[in-house]
């Protein structure tokens, strides 16, 4: 046996795949410090499954994954190859060349590969066992482990006495054995529990089986009694049929002999006549002869008599059935006039619907005679703001007059200063005469009351300007608030629905069957069916990947979307055939399950779709339960033996056979249906903006 290649991926400081060759003799890897030299070595203790951290020179299984740097990002997994040339058999295995691989995730798990093929860490390790090359052997030596075998103790020296031996393995087998034993005597322990159990229960059982049997051979008696009155009341049944068939056929016989008499004696009644007729003439001869004839005639009358009121009588049953035939006729022309007002409906129905789609059309052309005046609506928003401007403008020409009336005021005050002025030099000088100093008076309080006056109205027209200024400034800024609003959920509503439609966050042969509008294609189960809000995040954590299935009319259409896929190398996808799924309802005795405490109902009760979509929302939710707590899922389980799925509101989930699923994210994810209830009240608050900026834009006005 030799080891021949060594590949390495991920592991420690191998970003790039590494492919190391051994030919034959001595191989020596020799560079610098740090350069990876040890990991090279720990590579292979790793791949032949040491499960010590602190061994490999690390913590945890992350320490082992490449973490990235400056120029590159760090990989999800680290993988490890060793090959050997086993042509000599030293490895108990057929293959003449083996490679075993290890793979870890950053989550802690890790597969062990045998030529490819999936295996055990015990399978490697038992392969390795007795060859020297185990996880614990001395077939690799590290630094100061040398040391470590001359300072070890005579236990410690054992260890690598019996992996040089070969004998580890059979230790190995021992320990395995004894704890097989031991599991053995624990589940014999446990089966003379059981044994005893069944024992205390044996006579029980005794009486319920004789009771049992007792059961059954009364029933069976009177299953047979059951049985022989069935029988005989079907043989009386039959021979009272046999007879009524006998009498028909007999009085079906003795009409037709009764009608062959009535033609014999309507023969014999003219038969008569003529003979009759005869007797007349040779009466005198013959009388004994006619009184005889007479006595016959009276009886063939009576006879005569009654076949004649058999006849009347079926006169009036021919004459009962044609009635009965005109009453039919006159139905059947009932009938025919309704099918005809029926067609002369479905013509108005025709026309009405004409008129409907005329009704449509000028509909339409409302709409874009909205549109316009919405535009023409933003234009005049445009002239308003000129406006405004223009408004601007006033309130300064107004502030201009302002000051000039406080010019004038002041020229007004200093014409009054100068008035008293004088009228003190009049008085001083007693040159003026009382009528002119009052005249002077009066003008004087004139002129106050003038000045009053334009001082009140130009600090009214202050105050009033002042008021506009301060009502138009806060109504442009609401108006302008609500635009950016409106602007800014505009702009997300429009990010959404370009996501929508390039179908982001769908796999990419979801995406790429969408795209292509293949016929027969009706969409994907997140757009097709519509959820609650309160249950979106349930929805999305029982459903997860089926969200993103595709739903098709029939198989063939979903036969030709996996060609294309295929033929384009597109990628992968799940359909529904309507044609094909079929919905397994809730059975009748579990649906008591949907009066447990906190059981909300079905998740397909939940689900809204179109009617041809209902087995679809069957076959998702129609044995799926909603609870509002994960106490009472957990509990809803442990009645229903876990048959079932159960997801809370909170997105908690117990699968059908009872794993587990929940907790929370440190940022909520926006899933397909999360997505699809943002775009729709992001419709409904631009829809209610823009009417709000219609209505500002009227008080602007």
């Amino acid at each position: 046996m030799q080891l021949k290649k060594l590949e390495i991926y991920g592991f420690k400081s191998f970003a790039d795949k590494t492919v190391i060759e051994f030919p034959q003799g001595i191989t020596a890897i020799v560079g610098p410090n740090g350069s990876g030299k040890s990991n090279v070595a720990d590579a292979i203790r790793w791949v032949l499954g040491e499960q010590s951290a602190r061994e490999l020179r690390g913590e945890k299984v992350e320490d082992f994954i490449f973490s990235g740097s400056l120029e590159r990002h760090r990989l999800g997994y680290a993988q490890v190859s060793l090959t050997f040339d086993n042509s000599d058999g030293f490895l108990a295995t057929e293959f003449s060349e083996l490679t075993i691989t290890r793979k870890a995730y950053r989550t802690g798990e890790s597969e062990y590969y045998i030529n490819k093929s999936r295996c055990r860490l015990k399978d490697i390790q038992e392969l390795f066992l007795d060859t020297g090359l185990g996880k614990n052997s001395f077939a690799m030596v590290s630094q100061g482990q040398v040391d470590a075998i001359v300072e070890a103790k005579p236990k410690e020296r054992r260890l690598l006495f019996d992996e040089a031996a070969g004998i580890n393995k059979y230790k190995a087998k021992k320990d395995e054995t004894l704890r097989k034993l031991e599991r053995t005597e624990l589940d014999l322990s446990r089966a003379t529990d059981i044994a005893i159990e069944l024992e205390n229960r044996l006579e029980p059982l005794k009486d319920a089986k004789e009771k049992a049997e007792k059961y059954l051979e009364i029933s069976k008696e009177l299953n047979e009694a059951k049985e022989s009155l069935m029988l005989a009341e079907l043989w009386e049944l039959w021979q009272g049929l046999n007879e009524a068939k006998k009498n028909k056929a007999e009085k079906e016989n003795e009409l037709i002999g009764l009608n062959s008499k009535l033609s014999g004696f309507e023969a014999t009644e003219a038969k008569v006549k003529e003979e009759l007729r005869i007797l007349d003439e040779s009466i005198s001869s013959k009388q004994q002869h006619l009184y005889e004839i007479e006595q016959s005639l009276q009886d063939l009358s009576s006879d005569l008599r009654v076949y004649k009121e058999r006849k009347e009588n079926l006169y009036d049953k021919s004459k009962l059935f044609k009635e009965t035939i005109r009453e039919k006729e006159l139905q059947i022309a009932e009938k025919k006039g309704a099918i005809k007002k029926a067609r002369d409906k479905e013509e108005n129905l025709k026309h009405d619907l004409f008129k409907i789609k005329e009704t449509l059309t000028e509909k339409q052309k409302e709409l874009e005679e909205y549109l316009q005046s919405k535009q023409n609506a933003r234009k005049e928003l445009e002239n308003l703001k000129d406006l405004l401007f223009e408004k601007s403008q006033e309130i300064s020409e107004h502030r201009n007059t302002k000051n000039q009336v406080e010019r004038e005021i002041e020229l007004g005050l200093l014409t009054l200063t100068k008035t008293e002025e004088l009228l003190a030099e009049k008085r001083k000088e007693q040159e003026l005469t009382t009528n002119e100093v009052d005249k002077l008076t009066n003008e004087i309080k004139k002129a106050q009351t003038i000045c009053e006056e334009l001082t009140l109205q130009i600090k009214n027209q202050a105050e009033f300007i002042l008021g506009t200024e301060e009502k138009l400034k806060t109504s442009f800024q609401d108006f302008h608030k609500k635009q950016d609003a409106y602007r800014q959920k505009s702009a997300q509503l429009k990010a959404l629905e370009t996501t929508e439609a390039e179908y982001y966050g769908y796999y990419e042969g979801v995406r790429s069957v969408l795209k292509a509008s293949l016929p027969g294609v009706l969409g994907v189960v997140a757009k097709l069916v519509d959820v609650p809000d309160h249950i979106t995040k349930a929805t999305e954590a029982v459903l997860g990947a089926q969200l993103q299935g595709i739903v098709t009319q029939s198989d063939v259409a979903a036969e030709k979307a996996i060609r294309f896929l295929r033929e384009n190398r597109q990628g992968r996808a799940t359909f529904y055939p309507l044609n094909l799924i079929e919905a397994r309802p809730l059975p009748e005795k579990d649906k008591v399950f949907l009066n447990s405490d906190g059981v909300l109902g079905l998740l397909a009760d939940f689900l809204g779709a179109d009617s041809h979509l209902r087995g679809l929302t069957e076959y998702l939710g129609g044995r799926t339960f909603v609870t509002d707590s994960l106490e009472n899922a957990r509990k809803l389980a442990q009645k229903s033996h876990s048959r079932y799925r159960i997801v809370t509101l909170d997105g908690d989930v117990i699968w059908s056979g009872g794993t587990m699923t929940g907790g929370e994210e440190k940022e909520e994810k926006v899933g397909l249906l999360k997505r699809q209830s943002i775009k729709r009240d992001l419709e409904d608050e631009c829809q209610k903006e823009a009417e709000h900026l219609e209505e500002l834009e009227k008080q602007l006005d």
